[in-house]
């Protein structure tokens, strides 16, 4: 027999046998009051207190005298606080019980939570007899409630916060719960918070691949490929929304399974990359400008040279097609002229005009004369002709060499680098000359090494052009760039000193900066590009320098062979 059963028979047992002792049944009924560690009272029918066991008493602080008399439910709702969880209930079971929960506030001013059920007792005949109510002490039930739902409050609020679209499914694929920001990125029709099971997603935007163009389709969705096995983590994909809006999102999703490894479902976190595609395409596009534009001040650097170069060699023509000039107007051919033209006035009696007493020795001197002049013209000319190729020689070498380098451009070869410090040298050898820079060339034997040749002759020219400026700006009266190739573990490293001005220590760091120059009219391209163009190489370029004054050295070290990245 239940609690409950032994009470309602307890409480149909008359209390008193007619001889006035107390009946067994009465006494087996108080024994049990006693017993029952749950507070028990029994009421008559309207709701006041017959009789009561000592757990009711200790569950709401008064003594049973206190208790007996009064209308228990009125004295319970009477000390009801306010519950601020909205934990509490009133309902009224199968059976027609009342049942209640709420927090209570004992005589002592203690509090906890009961819960209060209140039953009809029924005579044989089905007429009311008397009620019996029971009274649980639940505080320690109610705090595992309260903590359940402030965590579920919380698991609430963290959802609906998460900067990034939430989307969960069930085993079946039907999705059971989304955040506000799934439903602004997807496009969810519902509340915001949880979908109705839906299996085929309830999504209205579009959805496609992350090249924006192929549509994906549902299998190839995150969830659906998360319910497969795999484990996704920042795949991209694009979705447009009704609006005609696009975004790009970074998703991941997984497989959620119980602690006892039923698999539940799955969850995916779908991040909105959108700016950040768009910051990163426009830094991409800016570099790529940047090392453009480096670039074309580093062939600029090359053409300027080349340009000085053959402006030097064109000063040479000038100069020998002057001198040909000149002497072409004071050619003695202008006497041959004179005498034809004596010969023709002299036609129709030729031979008797040379047989004339000394004409004939006049008319062989003179031809002597003119004739000796001719030879002595004809050798200068030549002479000047000679230099005057010899420059055009060079202007075309020099274009020569300009162009292979252009068609280079991009190039992965395998050369020998003295060449190519010979060319670099050969480009800035005529601003070397006409400021009195004396250039050494100390190469070691060095492997061949497979690179672009382009990009090592725009670093070398500008390093070998910045040496010279800065053999000038230190005013010195002996100034001499050295550029030295050796051999290294790694490759070869090419180094070009000079004794120059220096490297101020603040400007160290600074050095290989985009914008950063010393020079009033430079651009800060250059070592910046030369930097750039290392990198691309495989190899680095540094410099080193004692101080102000003290000349210095920059360093090119190259592989032997360049990585994957290095080609265009």
């Amino acid at each position: 027999m239940s609690v409950s059963d032994s009470l309602h028979t307890a409480a149909l047992t008359e209390p008193v046998a007619a001889s006035g002792e107390p009946s067994l049944g009465a006494q087996s009924a108080a024994e049990l009051l006693e017993q029952i560690p749950v507070g028990v009272a029994i009421l008559d029918c309207d709701g006041r207190v017959q009789q009561c066991n000592p757990a009711l008493c200790e569950l709401t602080g008064y003594a049973s005298s206190e208790l007996l008399g009064h209308a228990l439910p009125e004295l319970l709702r009477a000390h009801q606080i306010e519950d601020t969880a909205g934990l509490s209930r009133v309902r009224i079971d199968a059976n027609g019980a009342s049942i209640r929960t709420m927090p209570f506030q004992r005589r002592d001013g203690s509090v906890l939570w009961i819960r209060e059920t209140v039953a009809l007792v029924r005579d044989p005949l089905g007429e009311p007899l008397r009620m019996i109510a029971l009274v649980w002490d639940i505080s320690q039930h109610k705090a595992q409630e309260r903590a359940l739902v402030e965590e579920r409050a919380f698991m609430k609020a963290v959802v609906a916060n998460v900067p990034a679209g939430l989307l969960v499914c069930n085993a079946q694929g039907e999705i059971v719960l989304y955040n506000q920001r799934a439903a602004d990125l997807f496009a969810i029709a519902g509340n915001g918070s949880v979908a109705e099971a839906s299996r085929d997603y309830p999504l209205q935007s579009a959805i496609f691949e992350a090249d924006g163009v192929t549509p994906m389709p549902r299998e190839r969705r995150p969830l659906a490929r998360t319910l497969r096995g795999e484990a996704l983590s920042d795949v991209e994909q694009v979705v447009q929304r009704p609006q005609g809006e696009r975004r790009t999102l970074s998703v991941s999703a997984h497989r959620v399974v119980a602690d006892d490894g039923d698999f539940l479902g799955a969850v995916s976190i779908s991040q909105d990359i959108t700016e950040r595609k768009q910051t990163a395409a426009k830094l991409e596009q800016l570099q790529r400008r940047l090392v453009d534009a480096s670039r074309s001040a580093g062939m600029a650097e090359i053409a300027t040279n080349v340009l000085h170069n053959v402006g030097n060699a064109l000063n040479g023509v000038n100069v020998s097609a002057g001198l040909l000039a000149s002497r072409l107007r004071r050619s003695r051919v202008e006497g041959l002229e004179r005498l034809l033209a004596l010969f023709e006035r002299e036609q129709a009696d030729l031979a008797g005009f040379l047989a004339a007493p000394g004409k004939a020795s006049q008319v062989l001197g003179f031809l002597r004369e003119v004739t000796g002049g001719l030879a002595a013209e004809r050798d200068d000319m030549l002479a000047e002709t000679a230099s005057m190729q010899k420059n055009i020689d060079h202007i075309k070498a020099i274009v020569d060499m300009q162009q292979s380098y252009a068609r280079h451009r991009g190039v992965v070869e395998e050369l020998d680098i003295a060449t190519v410090i010979d060319d670099s040298l050969q480009i800035n050898a005529g601003a070397c000359q006409r400021h009195g820079v004396i250039v050494q060339r100390e190469l070691e034997a060095t492997p061949r090494i497979v690179t672009q040749r382009h990009k090592v002759m725009q670093i070398l020219v500008n390093l070998i052009r910045n040496a010279k400026y800065a053999c000038d700006a230190a005013g010195v009266e002996a100034k001499r760039v050295v550029v030295r190739a050796t051999g290294t573990p790694a490759g070869i490293a090419i180094t070009v000193h000079d004794n120059g001005v220096g490297i101020r220590a603040e400007h160290r760091e600074l050095l290989f900066t985009h914008g950063f120059t010393t020079k009033p009219d430079g651009h800060g391209f250059g070592l910046h590009s030369a930097a750039l163009a290392a990198r691309e190489l495989g190899g680095s370029l540094s410099a080193h320098s004692d101080g102000p004054g003290l000349g210095a050295a920059f360093t090119l070290e190259l592989p032997l062979r360049p990585p994957e990245s290095a080609h265009e």
